[in-house]
């Protein structure tokens, strides 16, 4: 005979654990269960990203929220194009330990998708953003989506985007770095 179900389905109290459970096991994505099991909404499983921290000025809040739903979305229309974006989850761990590290966003290389049929290799972050002979980049892929499925670019869009490239190449300190800064100067 078999092992009995782990996830009796329908117990309020086991479908709680694994919300929690799915809420605490990555730092940077959250899988959301859909809002009720009965639900007829149509509204099903959701990845919700986490991976942002309050930035010194609501300009730059602003920049970096706006990248990510314009990032999302040409994501969602490349993957209905059947584009690859998945890294191993193992690997995912080793970017976020990599990004903790002092001065990480110019010192360190990151796992990332290649070109060639969704291999992976070790990348800048100023390839992963701008892209090179190996990756797309990501700040390309927005401005793309914005003039094939936008009204182009905005001023104020385009300068969230300087924004994002100057911290991806190093240019712009991260918050992090102009903390650091600040207190070494004072």
């Amino acid at each position: 005979a078999g092992s009995p179900p782990l996830l009796p389905i329908g117990e309020a109290e086991h479908l709680y654990v694994l919300n929690v459970y799915l809420g605490c096991i990555w730092g940077s994505v959250r899988l959301k269960m859909p809002p009720a099991m009965l639900d007829t909404s149509g509204l099903g499983w959701r990845v919700e990203f986490r991976t942002m921290e309050a930035q010194p000025s609501d300009r730059e809040n602003a920049a970096l929220c706006t990248f990510v739903v314009l990032l999302t979305q040409a994501l969602l229309l490349q993957s209905a194009n059947q584009a690859n974006w998945l890294i191993p989850m193992t690997l995912s761990h080793e970017n976020m330990r990599r990004a903790c590290l002092r001065d990480a966003i110019r010192t360190q290389r990151f796992y990332w998708i290649t070109n060639n049929g969704g291999g992976v290799a070790e990348m800048t972050a100023a390839e992963i953003f701008l892209g090179s002979d190996r990756c797309r980049g990501l700040l390309p892929l927005v401005k793309q989506h914005l003039l094939q499925h936008g009204n182009g670019m905005h001023p104020r869009l385009a300068s969230y985007l300087e924004l994002i490239e100057g911290r991806a190449t190093g240019r712009l300190p991260t918050p992090a770095a102009w903390m650091r800064q600040f207190c070494e100067a004072h």
